[in-house]
């Protein structure tokens, strides 16, 4: 409502700003309701559709008051991949109300996500994302069969609740602060336990992320298209989780960039490629979406600290030890055994 009454140039920022101020309303209502509990509540599915709300202002902004400049076609390079993702996610008119609650309330992520773009859920729901061109030029539904995929989601959600259970059962992250666990066991022991609780909790996040996955793709959301040859490239667009990449990332960088992927774009998109590509604005708005823990703040605002200094390690020390590397295409990595060795070695360190 806001947005269809406010002057175009508004949408964008009024847009963030209401949907912010409302989230820290209901942070801190739910801190004075629930602080500290570990108790199951409301901010879940309020984070979720802050990310939604937040990318529907914006992307109403970039389809209609700043139209010309988004999709304008002369974007020096250094914007052009910028300004193709707006264009790409522009909304040019305001949907209706059933189209606009549908995407907003959509079942399948409601709870934990994935929270994706509302021209993704559009053109999923009318089945743009599954044209494809015959010989004759004609565009043609075809829609895969969603069942595998989905079922493959499951499978991998039930697996890592199975090891989350067997592994909290054993080895309790509270345990690092009993005075007996402490009293028997070395530092090194108890940091190899802690390293082992961890990744225990990892798998609780895995299940609930992997969940929500195959329930959107069985809906038919994530769709990635076809190859070439016809074949089905994927539907990772509702992927908020790489769980091997993350536990084998060599870097801060890459384990940020394949952990809640879906969060870690909404805030790529709307905070730092709109706030001067700064990373601390990035990780100020991801610790107040998160909630008002001081554990969010001391950890998230650590991050840019943490990225700085291993873009000046990898400034110095990629050159000796895999020459030729970009530092994001693993097919530019060299084969030596050298770089085989740094590259397994930065990955015990993070």
């Amino acid at each position: 409502l806001i947005c269809a009454l406010l002057p175009k140039r508004y949408i964008g920022v009024a847009g963030f700003v209401w949907v912010m101020g409302y989230l820290m309303v209901c942070h801190i209502f739910s801190m004075q309701m629930k602080y500290m509990n570990e108790e199951f509540d409301f901010l879940r599915t309020q984070m979720v559709i802050t990310m939604k709300l937040t990318s529907f202002a914006y992307n109403l902004y970039d389809g209609t008051y700043d139209y010309k400049k988004v999709f304008a076609t002369d974007h020096n390079p250094k914007e052009a991949k910028m300004y193709a993702q707006r264009k790409k996610f522009a909304i040019t008119s305001l949907p209706n109300p059933l189209e606009f609650f549908g995407y907003v309330y959509c079942f399948t992520c409601i709870l934990a996500g994935p929270a994706f773009e509302y021209n993704d859920y559009v053109q999923s729901i009318d089945g743009t994302t599954f044209l494809v061109k015959e010989s004759d030029g004609k565009e043609k539904l075809k829609k895969p069969s969603t069942i595998l995929p989905a079922l493959k989601c499951l499978v991998i959600a039930v697996v890592c609740m199975v090891g989350y259970l067997q592994i909290n059962g054993r080895h309790k992250i509270n345990d690092q602060f009993d005075p007996t666990f402490i009293a028997s066991f070395t530092m090194g022991t108890r940091f190899i336990y802690l390293l082992i609780a961890m990744f225990g909790e990892r798998l609780k996040f895995y299940f609930a992320w992997k969940i929500a996955e195959g329930a959107s793709i069985l809906a038919g959301f994530g769709f990635e298209g076809y190859d070439k040859s016809g074949k089905v490239i994927g539907w990772k667009g509702v992927e908020n989780i790489d769980m091997i990449g993350f536990e084998t990332a060599p870097n801060v960088q890459t384990a940020t960039r394949v952990w809640n992927k879906r969060t870690q774009g909404w805030l790529e998109r709307y905070t730092y490629m709109r706030a001067g590509k700064s990373l601390f604005a990035v990780y100020l708005i991801s610790a107040l979406w998160h909630g008002l823990y001081p554990g969010f703040f001391f950890v998230f605002l650590s991050v840019p600290a943490l990225t700085a200094v291993e873009r000046l390690a990898k400034q110095k020390l990629n050159p000796i030890f895999c020459p030729g590397y970009d530092g994001y295409n693993n097919a530019t990595y060299p084969k030596t055994t050298t770089a085989q060795i740094y590259w397994y070695v930065c990955t015990i360190n993070t």
